[in-house]
């Protein structure tokens, strides 16, 4: 049988809300015991999915940054993301 893990999540940005430039990003917190299973299973993560205008498109998870501290996701050398 599957195990849950609680995930928070902590920031969302949507391009289509905030320009074309700019990539999707999801931004969540795992408790420590489960991060690497969580890291394994984004990472290998691929799919299609139909998108609004009726096409398809490949969509992929990759995990940018990882630490055990919030601030070192979210200190001065991450790109600001605008908020």
């Amino acid at each position: 049988m599957g195990q849950s893990i609680h995930v928070d999540i902590l920031h969302h940005m949507d391009p289509n809300t905030t320009g074309p430039s700019q990539r999707a990003q999801l931004w969540i917190r795992v408790p420590q015991p489960d991060a690497v299973k969580v890291r394994s299973a984004l990472s290998g993560f691929s799919s299609s999915m139909d998108l609004l205008n009726g096409q398809r498109d490949e969509v992929f998870l990759r995990v940018v940054r990882a630490s055990e501290y919030l601030i070192g996701v979210t200190g001065p050398r991450r790109a600001n993301p605008g908020f």
